[in-house]
């Protein structure tokens, strides 16, 4: 028997999206599901649909998602933050002390979502970092390394550093 009760793992795309982190994560929760509940919080419409894996185990919980154009860099900007909130209820209400939430930066607003709704139910949490934040922003040129953006996510990820 496991040490702890189910893996949720929590992160915008699920296959049968194409996209590598979605294929990645698939495979992922396919290997942890053969000897463990596994919960997959998804983004994506249709996740888990195609007969890929076995629609019981990873179990995959659909979140609304709203996907503004590219270009609309402010709309997008909502619609991360959104989603986060969304997950962050998804994860806070599945979620007990015995679980381990799996949290991915697939968008990068998500993963300290997971890290608090896992926090706050005593549960132990795994990250999966796709990409350094604000260290990526700052390369991007998307924010400068006085902004207070950037201060606010070094604070955050201080803090969120010494998750259990």
């Amino acid at each position: 028997m496991s040490a702890f009760s189910k893996l949720i793992m929590a992160t915008q795309v699920y296959p049968p999206d194409a996209s590598r982190t979605a294929v990645y994560l698939g495979q992922i929760a396919k290997g942890l599901a053969a000897d463990n509940k596994v919960i997959f919080i998804s983004a994506k419409p249709n996740s888990g649909l195609g007969g890929i894996y076995p629609a019981e185990n990873p179990a995959v919980i659909e979140i609304k998602n709203w996907n503004p154009e590219k270009s609309a860099l402010i709309k997008r900007g909502i619609a991360v933050c959104v989603l986060a909130a969304r997950m962050f209820d998804s994860i806070l209400a599945g979620t007990q002390s015995k679980d381990i939430v799996f949290g991915v930066t697939t968008p990068f607003k998500i993963l300290y979502a997971a890290i608090l709704a896992a926090k706050l139910r005593g549960a132990k949490a795994v990250l999966l970092i796709c990409d350094l934040y604000p260290e990526a922003l700052e390369a991007a040129g998307i924010i400068k390394s006085t902004s207070v953006a950037t201060r606010l996510l070094r604070i955050a990820n201080i803090h969120f550093d010494r998750v259990p």
